[in-house]
């Protein structure tokens, strides 16, 4: 499950690592309805979602069982991340200057130690092209959804057997803000910043590898 403002592009990096995987590929922005149907058809899934689509997990994992869960940047509370004038400054930015906001987001997704990775990352999502792919409303939703979740700690602790993977770096969802129960295992990479998946595939996907062998 891919976040904000991104698709299944994000993910292609790492699918490389993973060969022998099945990948089915949601959006954060397929409704509960898509999200349930495209699970359930799958035997045992193992969900890996990343920033916003790791929100929509936790989400729909509290409610439906998984084989395993690996979040990838991910929050339990986003809203105490960014304040409410934050968010409505970036709504208002959507319809006036698209391109610019998205540009900053993107920036502000890499550690000041990745910018060849950064650079990479804009040659395939530039902003012009979000902004053709994602409408205005689209992506407000998005930001709607971020602002109302909230999942306490002590209920992570009771879901499916979850891996952690963060960014020591990462400057859209620091990792001091995690508040994370001792029953999950919290993985850090180093110097990296909120796109793991994409700027250090090869130490997520042996996490993943790890971690899956254990269950």
């Amino acid at each position: 499950m891919s976040g904000w403002a991104s698709d299944e592009r994000v993910w292609e990096q790492l699918i490389t690592e993973l060969p022998n995987a099945t990948v089915q590929h949601i959006p954060a922005s397929a409704d509960e309805q898509t999200i349930e149907h495209t699970l359930q058809t799958l035997d045992q899934p193992i969900i890996i979602a990343w920033s916003m689509g790791a929100m929509r997990a936790l989400d729909y994992v509290a409610t439906h069982q998984v084989k395993a869960l690996i979040v990838i940047a991910g929050s339990l509370s986003f809203k105490d991340l960014w304040p409410e004038h934050i968010v409505q400054k970036m709504k208002a930015d959507l319809q006036s200057s698209p391109e610019t906001l998205l540009d900053e987001f993107q920036q502000n997704c890499f550690s000041k130690n990745e910018n060849e990775a950064r650079d990479n990352y804009q040659k395939i999502f530039s902003s012009e092209s979000i902004s053709s792919c994602f409408s205005p409303t689209e992506l407000q939703q998005g930001l709607d959804y971020l602002t109302r979740f909230h999942l306490p700690k002590e209920k992570l602790s009771l879901l499916c057997p979850t891996l952690w993977i963060h960014g020591t770096e990462d400057r859209i969802i620091p990792i001091k803000s995690l508040e994370l129960p001792e029953s999950i295992q919290l993985n850090k990479i180093e110097n990296c910043g909120h796109i793991p998946q994409f700027t250090e595939a090869k130490k997520v996907a042996q996490q993943i590898n790890i971690f899956l062998a254990a269950l």
